[in-house]
């Protein structure tokens, strides 16, 4: 999902997308199976602009938004000091940032199905991007080689240890 923001009031419909209420409890139990459901889920969920829906509106309430804030910004910057040498991007965050992920270009080639694998769970932005005839090499080269290295908040300093372990192990 994502939010939208509009100086002007829009008349939209309640969004009606399926609810991933089984996803929340396999996330703790089976990542695996978790990500292929979530890939599975993901592809029924339409772009198209409408409201929250009262399942979403009910769990944003009781979400910690300073609490995650923090910790999202604690893991990008641990991936951050322990990936740095090794990522082309140069990237770093201003104070008023929450980032998504750690944008993660790998001077060396790595394999996203091995560190799938490894349980590395690594979402692909921009599919379709690489499908493109001509043109947008550096757009293609983020969609294929760039890895978006998870931070949020159910993550601790300790899983970005074993996350920079995986991408560069010793």
């Amino acid at each position: 999902g994502s939010y939208l923001w509009s100086p002007q009031k829009l008349d939209t419909p309640t969004g009606n997308q399926p609810t991933p209420i089984n996803f929340l409890k396999l996330k703790e139990t089976n990542p695996k199976k978790a990500f292929v459901y979530y890939k599975k889920y993901e592809a029924r969920i339409t772009c198209k602009v409408a409201k929250a829906s009262l399942h979403s509106k009910q769990t944003l309430e009781t979400l910690n938004l300073r609490k995650i804030k923090r910790q999202r910004i604690n893991n990008f910057k641990t991936l951050h000091k322990l990936l740095k040498t090794q990522n082309r991007f140069r990237i770093g965050i201003h104070s008023n940032e929450v980032p998504l992920c750690y944008p993660f270009w790998p001077k060396k080639k790595q394999s996203r199905d091995e560190l799938i694998a490894k349980g590395l769970y690594l979402p692909k932005y921009w599919q379709e991007v690489e499908t493109r005839a001509k043109g947008y090499l550096f757009e293609k080269t983020i969609a294929k080689d760039w890895l978006f290295l998870p931070i949020d908040q159910r993550y601790s300093q300790k899983d970005m240890t074993r996350i920079a372990e995986l991408i560069n192990p010793s």
